[in-house]
């Protein structure tokens, strides 16, 4: 009898060491996420990976995502033992996987702090709020080091100001290329972006967006928006609307193109648009009554760089391009070469 108890408590112990193994293993190596796939490397839904991240890595992550359609809210907890070489990457390796969250509040959202995540080759679709939501919350919860590549954020045609194509709160030297938002009243919303880059980029308001790209950051945020593609506010919408105090935002060979009573290009307004940004070598197109660009003159402003642009308007109401308080309000020396061809 006794024999037989100390047996029975042994093997106890055992499973419960096994289990305790089992929940708390770091992932580390290649995995697949796949509604039809089997084994111990395979997780049938998004929501399954990512309660495995939960324990965090241990060496580089690959997930190679089914080529198929996950209806599902997907959300990324806060990942440990990220670094330069553990990644976690989400890819589909096929045509493009699609998220759909049928309705749900937000389609993808990744909770900081996160660092060293990459996203390939996917679609999310039918949130009802924000299709991306990078949601860092605070400095000290940042997001960093993300990489979205050849996504599409798909969010509904709307004029709200609360639903967006992608929510980037606190994200910090992110990349975003050849990845598309769309839709939101406002299609593409930062807040606290430091040192990110968006390259080869469209956003498309749908013809319903009140402000297509909405920027508001503080200080030296030093974002930079290259070759991309912003268009189609709304009827009274704006497309690119810079309204805070930012430093260092380049602005550099993108097409801006509008249908509407509104600015196409705002760059400034009350205390906004402030030292150090370069808007160059872009082309804005004003289709409908309001000009092209207005530069907001209130509020201090200092070295901005406005050269080498072509803007279109040929039925504005007040002309091309408008600056608020006059072309020398504020600071003269803050004036380089504006070119209106």
């Amino acid at each position: 009898m006794t024999t037989r108890v100390i047996f029975r408590g042994a093997v106890l112990g055992l499973l419960v060491l096994a289990l305790a193994v089992c929940v708390t293993a770091q992932l580390s190596g290649s995995y697949t996420i796949d509604p039809a796939g089997s084994g111990s490397r395979n997780y049938t839904t998004f929501a399954a990976a990512s309660a495995a991240l939960a324990a965090g890595v241990s060496g580089p992550v690959v997930f190679s995502v089914a080529s198929t359609t996950f209806k599902e809210a997907v959300v990324i907890p806060a990942v440990t033992g990220t670094s330069t070489t553990n990644t976690v990457t989400f890819i589909a390796t096929g045509p493009t996987a699609m998220i759909d969250a049928t309705g749900n509040q937000d389609g993808l959202t990744v909770n900081g702090p996160n660092k060293y995540l990459i996203f390939d080759n996917l679609m999310v679709q039918n949130a009802s709020r924000y299709a991306l939501n990078v949601n860092g919350n605070t400095s000290s919860t940042k997001i960093e080091w993300l990489q979205f590549l050849s996504c599409v954020f798909d969010a509904p045609a709307s004029s709200s100001s609360s639903v967006y194509a992608a929510r980037l709160y606190y994200p910090y030297d992110c990349i975003f290329r050849n990845t598309k938002f769309l839709g939101g009243g406002r299609c593409l919303y930062t807040q606290q972006s430091n040192r990110c880059l968006f390259d080869t980029c469209e956003m498309d308001g749908k013809k319903l967006a009140s402000q297509v790209i909405s920027l508001w950051n503080s200080n030296d945020s030093d974002n930079c928006y290259i070759n991309c593609f912003m268009h189609d506010a709304g009827p009274t919408g704006t497309v690119l609307h810079v309204n805070y105090s930012q430093y260092g935002i380049m602005f550099w060979n993108n097409t801006i193109i509008a249908n509407s009573s509104s600015n196409a290009v705002l760059l400034g307004s009350c205390c906004a648009w402030s030292r150090c940004n370069s808007f160059r070598n872009n082309i804005v197109i004003q289709h409908g009554t309001g000009p092209a660009i207005t530069y907001g003159m209130c509020g201090s402003l200092e070295y901005n760089d406005l050269d080498y642009n072509c803007y279109y308007a040929p039925n504005a109401t007040n002309g091309t391009v408008q600056t608020e308080g006059g072309l020398f309000t504020g600071t003269p020396a803050a004036w380089l070469v504006m070119l209106t061809f």
